[in-house]
Formats: structure tokens, sequence, C-alpha cells
């Protein structure tokens, strides 16, 4: 509570709801989607956001974005504070992009002359990842067909201070504080609504292989997996917004629960490092859970029919 709040101002919650855990949105209730799905065990509260900017226009509002994201729990990349020293660093950017279920992009003059940002773009384009664009002032629309509708947040001169940065000739962009908590509450409730949506995403295009397969599901899961049954084996398909890592492993295997079924976890794998593909494979080694990219899962039906998996 603010030091200097008015005794008017306070109210107290309910005896018997102090020792909850209590959630509040600002303006309307479908603020706090997420939380209310994660809740109810239909998703959980797995936030990733991917930055993407030039260093010599935007790395103080790039900041900005990392500690106050951060603040609000979400796992936050940032080249300069996420990637090791002696690591491939393509390799790196890609595998971090393929973990994110959203890319914040600062649309900045010159953010189109390098080949990374181009890059990082193309890739949630075609990953399909949610891609928020915060324009600044001046700058003209050079994405083309990379920017879909409906993803763009144009920003005013008055939202902006230009500031000095060591090692830069030019003043670099940074955000008002008024302007910074918009832009965090537009990114929190943005990144929530996206990623129930990619979830639904995946377990559609896992219903839609079952049914081109002849296949018919057994049961449709709240947590957006889906069980069926092939050559006297169950399987149960769990679908993931990410690439799958051992918490999702764990819950697939959990969701099986008789002996014999096996459990699928379907996310975006593809971008899997050959380590990281070697680190899953040994967790699950022997165990009763796998699993695949959803760009595969034609074959992977089809391996499920015949009851080679």
């Amino acid at each position: 509570m603010p030091a200097m709040a008015k005794s008017a101002d306070v109210k107290l919650l309910d005896e018997t709801l102090s020792t909850r855990n209590i959630a509040f949105w600002k303006e309307a209730p479908g603020e706090l989607a997420l939380t209310v799905l994660a809740r109810a065990g239909v998703t959980s509260l797995d936030r990733r956001v991917f930055v993407s900017y030039r260093r010599n226009d935007t790395s103080p509002m790039a900041d900005q974005l990392f500690d106050g994201l951060t603040r609000r729990n979400f796992d936050v990349f940032l080249d300069r504070v996420s990637i090791e020293v002696g690591v491939n660093f393509q390799d790196k950017l890609f595998e971090h992009l393929a973990d994110k279920s959203m890319v914040v992009l600062l649309h900045s003059t010159h953010f189109m002359d390098s080949p990374w940002t181009r890059a990082e773009v193309d890739y949630a384009h075609r990953r399909r990842l949610s891609l928020l664009v915060l324009r600044l002032p001046g700058v003209g629309d050079d994405l083309g067909q990379r920017l879909r509708a409906g993803e763009m947040m144009q920003l005013r001169e008055d939202d902006i201070e230009w500031v000095e940065v060591e090692g830069f000739s030019a003043k670099q962009a940074r955000l008002k504080r008024e302007a910074l908590a918009k832009v965090l509450d537009h990114i929190e409730v943005q990144h929530d609504l996206e990623l129930v949506g990619r979830l639904r995403d995946v377990q559609k295009r896992i219903l839609d292989a079952v049914d081109a397969a002849g296949l018919t599901p057994v049961a449709e899961e709240s947590d957006a997996s889906v069980r069926v049954a092939a050559s006297s084996r169950e399987y149960v398909l769990c679908g993931v917004p990410h690439p799958p890592a051992l918490p999702e492993m764990f819950r697939a295997s959990g969701r099986v629960g008789e002996a014999g079924a096996k459990g699928i976890v379907v996310g975006h794998v593809a971008a899997f490092s050959a380590l990281r593909n070697q680190q899953i494979d040994w967790m699950i080694k022997d165990r009763n859970v796998v699993y695949a990219d959803v760009d595969g899962l034609s074959i992977l039906i089809n391996i499920v029919k015949r009851g080679a998996l």
C-alpha cells in the first residue's frame, strides 16, 4: 500500500479471502485470461518474450522492457544478457526464438538494415509467434508482409525521450514512465491471450491429423490433450505452446495413467539444438513419453495408427 494512501482509499478483503492469492485487472476481466485458465488447469503461467531491436537505436528501451517484464514474471530474451560467451550466436538465437510465444519488435529507423533483426521477424512470422511491433515516431512501414494486421502499436513523440548512450554517437529512444507502463500492460494482455490461442491451434492441428488418419479420439482433455486408441494401445497426445521441456514431459507422463499407454508431447521442436535433443532424450529414456514436432503430425499419426511407436 502506498505510504500516502488515505484510509478512505483502502478496501479490506473479506476474512475468507485474506489468505488467498488474489489477481486483479485494470480495465477488463479479459486481462486475467491466462491466470484463470492456469488456475483451472487448462494452461500454464509460463510467459516467454523475445525482444528484437537494434542496439544503435533502442538499447535503452530494450533494457526498460527487459526489466519491466522480468518484474512481471516474464522470461525475457535480450541478446546482450541471454546468450553466453563462446556459443554459436545464430544457433542460440533461433533456439531462444523457438522457445518464446511472443516477439516484441522495437521498430526503429534502422531496424531493417540488420540481417539479424530481419531473420528474427521472418522466423516469428514463419512459426506463427505472436508479434507486437512498437513503431517509433517517424518510422515508415518497411516491414511489408512480415507484419500482420492488428499487431502494431504506434508510439507518439510525447511517449519517447532521447538519451545519450555510451559508445554511440547518436541519441537513442527510451520510453517515458507512463508510456512504459502502458506498453507493459499491452504486452501482458496480448501475450496471455495469444498463448491460449497458440495452445488451441496445436490442439486443433492434432485433431485434424487424427481425423485425417481415420482415427476417433477417445477423449479430448481440458489441457489440450487428445486420447486415441490404435493397434490395441492408447496414446495421449499433449499439445504445448512451447517446445517441450522437462515440465511438459512430466505432466504428459502423469496424464497417461494406465500401464501400456504412451504419452506424446506435441510442440514446436524444429529449432532444437543437438545438445537439447540429447538432454531431453536422456530425461525420457525408458519412460512412457516421447515428443514430436507439430509440423510433422501427419507422419506421427500414421506411425501411431500402425502401433509402431
